[in-house]
Order: C-alpha cells, then sequence, then structure tokens
C-alpha cells in the first residue's frame, strides 16, 4: 500500500473519529439542557408544594429533592464529560 493511500486512510478515520466525538459533544449537551430543565421545573414544583404541605404532601416534596438531587448530579456529571 502506497503511503498516499495509508495517509488518506488515516485522515478519514480522524474525520470520522472527529465527527464522532462531534456528535457525542452534541448529544452530551442536549441530554445537559434537558437535566437542567428538569431540575428547574423540580425546584419550581417544590417551592410551589411545599407552602401548601400536609404530611402526605412532604413525602411527595421529599422525593422530589431526592429527585433533585440526582438530576443535578447527573448534570454535573454530564458537565464534567463535556469538558474532557
Amino acid at each position: 500500500m502506497s503511503k498516499c493511500k495509508v495517509r488518506n486512510e488515516w485522515s478519514l478515520e480522524d474525520e470520522n473519529a472527529s465527527m464522532e466525538k462531534s456528535f457525542e459533544i452534541d448529544q452530551l449537551n442536549n441530554d445537559k439542557n434537558i437535566t437542567v430543565a428538569l431540575s428547574k421545573q423540580s425546584e419550581e414544583m417544590l417551592s410551589s408544594n411545599s407552602e401548601m404541605c400536609g404530611i402526605p404532601q412532604c413525602e411527595e416534596v421529599n422525593v422530589l429533592r431526592k429527585e433533585l438531587s440526582f438530576l443535578s448530579k447527573e448534570r454535573d456529571g454530564l458537565l464534567t464529560r463535556i469538558k474532557e
């Protein structure tokens, strides 16, 4: 195989890898945006629900707080992956 042909193949492989990375970054950004939106929605629900809280509702608020914590951690993980 000629050097030129090998260089072309490497170039194509690099281009494909670059496109895959770009797609992965776009996907992570989309996932991050969804997570941020869900987190904000959960925060808003917590704020409005906590003011009218009876015992059953307090349990639901606690569940939502746990979900918010999970989503925040997931968002932070996605941000870390994007930076890599």
